[in-house]
């Protein structure tokens, strides 16, 4: 089922094929592009440990921000952050060899 989810405490890894690309801790949604796009997810995020979480199955999160504009401009800034930091984290892993330029196909 697609969800968008809410780490509230806790770590986990993203992985791509199989390698680590980057990693989510506390303050990071999780599923957020598929939840607003629909689209088929990208990566597979792995817990490292007890989490806590806040979900929601995507359909539902669509309908509201269809009908409320209020919680879909305040959940776009925080995506967009959240996207950037992922993004910052992956090529830092690149960075220094421990995520391949290449990955798996």
């Amino acid at each position: 089922m697609e969800q968008l989810s809410y780490i509230a405490e806790g770590q986990a890894d993203v992985r791509v094929a199989g390698t680590r690309v980057s990693n989510c801790g506390a303050g990071d949604f999780v599923g957020e592009m598929t939840a607003l796009t629909g689209l088929p997810a990208t990566a597979t995020v792995i817990a490292t440990g007890l989490l806590t979480v806040w979900q929601i199955d995507a359909p539902r999160l669509r309908e509201i921000t269809r009908r409320r504009d209020e919680i879909s401009r305040e959940l776009e800034p925080a995506f967009a952050r959240n996207y950037r930091d992922k993004i910052v984290e992956m090529n830092r892993l690149v960075s220094v060899g421990e995520v391949p330029d290449r990955l798996p196909a």
